[in-house]
């Protein structure tokens, strides 16, 4: 079975459109760097991604962004002022193991619910 990596270039995407990625079930892995703004809604819904590494420059995070990603065990958000998070943007029925990791300096109480465990960068 083959296994899909994405690895978005710089400065090239900056807003990631609904449905973007949509039901794409063999892809894992997505490699996101900073000029990135925007995850629409549903835009990786259904995937099989394990890891998200979401770069300073993300604002925000669409209705369902990450919905039914079963596999998503950890999402690291480098953003210091903490991006608008849209109604079930990670799904709460696979939130077991799934761990949230952020900066320090920044309030993440709007997203806990949607995580095991959550503990700032070190």
């Amino acid at each position: 079975m083959a296994v899909f990596n994405l690895r978005m270039f710089r400065s090239i995407c900056f807003w990631l459109s609904q449905i973007a990625f949509f039901q794409c079930k063999k892809l894992k892995e997505v490699e996101v760097y900073d000029g990135l703004k925007e995850i629409g809604q549903r835009a990786f819904y259904f995937t099989a991604l394990e890891m998200i590494n979401l770069p300073q420059s993300v604002t925000s995070l669409g209705n369902n962004a990450f919905e039914g990603c079963q596999q998503l065990k950890f999402v690291i958000s480098h953003a210091t002022t903490v991006p608008a998070i849209g109604s079930d943007a990670f799904d709460n029925n696979f939130k077991t193991g799934r761990k949230l990791m952020y900066p320090a300096s920044a309030d993440y109480s709007s997203w806990v619910s949607y995580f095991d465990t959550s503990s700032v960068l070190p």
